[in-house]
């Protein structure tokens, strides 16, 4: 079976839509965490949510913003024709 080579653009595209999902799936988890803690639980319980939703958190924004600057990036090196 011959397929063809996937260009730079399409490779990048398709890391950009998954990173989308991890970013999408973090911020489901952040809800998780979030309802989990205000649940009536112990102090310790309440605590390691907390912390799981804030983590989520800022796991999301970090991917968020990687996901923006390469975005960017893409489409600059689309608009130079740098890219196949």
């Amino acid at each position: 079976m011959t397929t063809t080579a996937r260009t730079t653009t399409a490779i990048a595209r398709d890391a950009l839509d998954q990173l989308a999902v991890c970013k999408e799936t973090l911020r489901q988890l952040e809800a998780l965490f979030w309802s989990i803690k205000t649940e009536t639980r112990s102090s310790s319980q309440s605590k390691l949510a907390a912390v799981g939703a804030f983590v989520s958190l800022d796991i999301g924004d970090l991917v968020d913003g990687t996901v923006s600057e390469w975005s960017k990036e893409l489409d600059d090196l689309e608009d130079a024709g740098g890219a196949e």
